[in-house]
């Protein structure tokens, strides 16, 4: 990107007069509904099953409620401030209560919040930047125990916590070097929660046009489908949402996922 180029986008999301977007957004194009969806989709293909409708718009709308007031600050259900040993710990908790809850409605709600994590994570790290299009998953829930690579970070919330002059650095950071680490780099320099986003408007150098923002919604979407099926393999809660697939096989029963 020619350096006078930088400095226009720069002050584009320095001085963006739109409120900041904690997650991927409603304003996407990808958002937690739409990547929870399609994730529900390919999982119910791979199985040859529907999806009982309730079950899956209860775990749509579930995948948002960690962008709640009262939830929004709690940094390990988004991975914000660079402790992702704290967002795979609470990973393996969310799961946990999941498959031991006492009813229905708890344990999705569980799972709700452990695909907004999941979803996040790609989001709010490099590590979309850093394995490019391996798609190469991260082991997020072993982060318990295994050394984070050296390289992989997530950003700081909010912005204060950080100097302006390393603000403005992060920004200004060479995009070919984005999948190494940045001191001090935060949420607002890092996310790439839509293409209103600086990360997340910016295309994939190589790539036909592909942006960030859809590269990691991808990754979040291969993750979360992963996660669905360990759900289904442990969570008795998330089995009894399974229906034959004469009820809308890969559809997730009458369509109401499409929207």
């Amino acid at each position: 990107m020619p350096r006078y180029l930088s400095f226009v986008v720069l002050g584009f999301f320095l001085f963006d007069p739109w409120p900041e977007i904690p997650a991927f957004s409603s304003t996407g194009p990808e958002t937690h509904f739409s990547i929870t969806r399609d994730s529900l989709k390919q999982f119910a293909r791979d199985r040859d099953i529907a999806v009982d409708p309730l079950c899956g718009d209860m775990l749509r709308q579930f995948a948002v409620i960690s962008d709640s007031e009262d939830n929004a600050e709690d940094f390990t259900l988004h991975c914000d401030n660079d402790r992702i040993t704290d967002c795979a710990y609470r990973l393996d908790e969310l799961k946990h209560q999941s498959v031991h809850a006492t009813n229905r409605f708890s344990s999705l709600r569980r799972m709700g919040m452990a695909l907004h994590l999941i979803q996040d994570f790609y989001s709010h790290s490099n590590w979309v930047e850093s394995a490019g299009f391996t798609m190469f998953l991260a082991p997020l829930e072993a982060f318990t125990w295994l050394p984070i690579p050296a390289n992989i970070q997530t950003g700081f919330y909010p912005e204060y916590v950080s100097h302006p002059d390393v603000q403005k650095a992060c920004f200004l950071f060479p995009v070919e070097q984005w999948g190494l680490r940045f001191e001090g780099a935060t949420h607002g320099c890092m996310n790439k929660d839509s293409e209103r986003q600086f990360r997340g408007i910016t295309v994939v150098p190589g790539s036909p046009g592909i942006t960030y923002h859809r590269l990691a919604a991808e990754y979040a979407k291969l993750h979360s489908v992963q996660f669905l099926h360990e759900m289904a393999r442990a969570n008795p809660w998330f089995k009894s949402c399974f229906l034959p697939p004469y009820f809308g096989g890969a559809e997730c029963s009458g369509g109401i996922l499409n929207k």
